[in-house]
């Protein structure tokens, strides 16, 4: 956890959101997650940030992500169901990674060629 950081990313409207990245390199930093608000900041890409008085500044979007994303509005029920957890299981299985937000956000981080894999997940949920 030595490279993990978090920043805070300005909205358009002066609100801020904070998310944990990783550096890459000098000025380049992985997200570790997805902004709630900002749809292109999200897990897997790559940022640019200045660091200024030993705080990352966000300066925009360096690399998209490499994963297709998919967000849901899912009860709190849903989300720690049995049938949920197999579904995260099946998601890191397929290389992909999932976060839940703020309680019934949950999102979903496909690799790209396992984007036609979503129907199974959904497969996946509804068996239990």
């Amino acid at each position: 956890m030595e490279n993990i950081y978090p920043i805070n990313i300005k909205h358009d409207d002066g609100t801020t959101e904070s998310i944990y990245v990783e550096k890459v390199k000098n000025g380049i930093y992985k997200c570790l997650e997805s902004c709630i608000f900002i749809d292109f900041i999200r897990y897997g890409c790559e940022i640019e940030v200045e660091e200024v008085n030993g705080k990352l500044n966000f300066l925009g979007l360096h690399k998209e992500s490499p994963f297709k994303t998919f967000r849901y509005v899912w009860s709190k029920e849903i989300v720690e169901s049995n049938g949920c957890k197999k579904m995260k299981d099946q998601i890191i299985r397929l290389g992909g990674f999932w976060e839940n937000a703020m309680g019934g956000l949950f999102i979903i981080h496909l690799p790209m060629n396992k984007a036609g894999e979503l129907g199974n997940l959904f497969e996946i949920l509804k068996a239990e």
